[in-house]
C-alpha cells in the first residue's frame, strides 16, 4: 500500500491550485451570467423591433387597401373626362432609428423590411410611366401596384410577429384578403388589356404589312 506523506510545502501548493481554480470557476460562471444577460437583452431588443416594424406594416397594408377602395369609389364629375382617381401610393412612415434593434433581428429578415422602401418607391414608378401615356389604365395600374406591395408588407408583419412569438394582430376587418382580391381583379383586367392590343396590333399588321426587309447591297 503506498502512503502519500504531505508537507507544509505541498499544502500549500494543493491550496494554491485550488484557489486558482476557484477563482477560473468564478469568472467563467461571471462571463456566462453575463452571455446570458446579453443574450436576454438582445432577444428583448428583437422582440419589441419586431412589433413595432410589425405594427408599422400593418398599417401601411390598411392604408393601401383604403387607397383601392377610395378609387373604386371616386366622384367622376360631369365635366372631367376621369374620376378623381389618386395616383400616388400611401407614404411609408419612417422606420425607427434603432441600431441596437435593427441589429438584434436576423439579418435576412432586416433586409427584407429595409429593402421593401424602394420596392414601394419602384411601384410608384410603375405608375407614374403608366400616366405618361394615358389615364385609361391608371385604376387597374394603382391597385395591382397598391395591392402587391400592401400584400408584402401584411407578409412581412406576419413574419416578423411568428418569429419572436408575438400574437396576431386583431383587425377590425380583413384587408389582407381584401387586398388579395383587388390583385386578382387588376391583374385579370391587366391581362385582358394585354390580349386586346395584342389582338388590335395583328389586325393593323394584316391590314397595313410592313414592307419586306431586303439586304443592302
Amino acid at each position: 500500500m503506498t502512503t502519500v506523506e504531505f508537507t507544509w510545502g505541498s499544502l500549500l501548493t494543493l491550496a494554491g491550485s485550488a484557489g486558482i481554480i476557484a477563482a477560473l470557476v468564478n469568472q467563467g460562471l461571471g462571463w456566462l451570467r453575463e452571455w446570458w444577460a446579453a443574450a436576454d437583452k438582445r432577444k428583448a431588443n428583437a422582440g419589441y423591433m419586431a412589433l413595432r416594424l410589425a405594427v408599422l406594416l400593418e398599417a401601411y397594408a390598411s392604408a393601401c387597401a383604403d387607397a383601392i377602395n377610395g378609387n373604386e369609389s371616386a366622384e367622376h364629375r360631369p365635366e372631367e373626362q376621369y374620376p378623381d382617381w389618386t395616383a400616388k401610393l400611401p407614404e411609408l412612415p419612417e422606420y425607427p432609428d434603432d441600431t441596437d434593434g435593427w441589429r438584434s433581428l436576423p439579418i435576412k429578415l432586416a433586409g427584407r423590411v429595409l429593402s421593401f422602401r424602394n420596392k414601394v418607391q419602384e411601384s410608384q414608378g410603375i405608375i407614374n410611366s403608366g400616366l405618361e401615356h394615358s389615364e385609361d389604365t391608371l385604376e387597374e395600374d394603382y391597385a395591382e401596384q397598391a395591392a402587391q406591395r400592401g400584400l408584402e408588407a401584411w407578409k412581412l408583419a406576419v413574419e416578423l410577429r411568428r418569429a419572436y412569438g408575438l400574437e396576431a394582430v386583431e383587425v377590425a376587418w380583413d384587408y389582407a384578403a381584401g387586398l388579395e382580391r383587388h390583385f386578382e381583379k387588376a391583374r385579370k383586367e391587366i391581362q385582358k388589356r394585354i390580349v386586346r392590343a395584342a389582338k388590335f396590333h395583328a389586325q393593323l399588321e394584316a391590314r397595313h404589312p410592313s414592307p419586306p426587309v431586303t439586304a443592302e447591297e
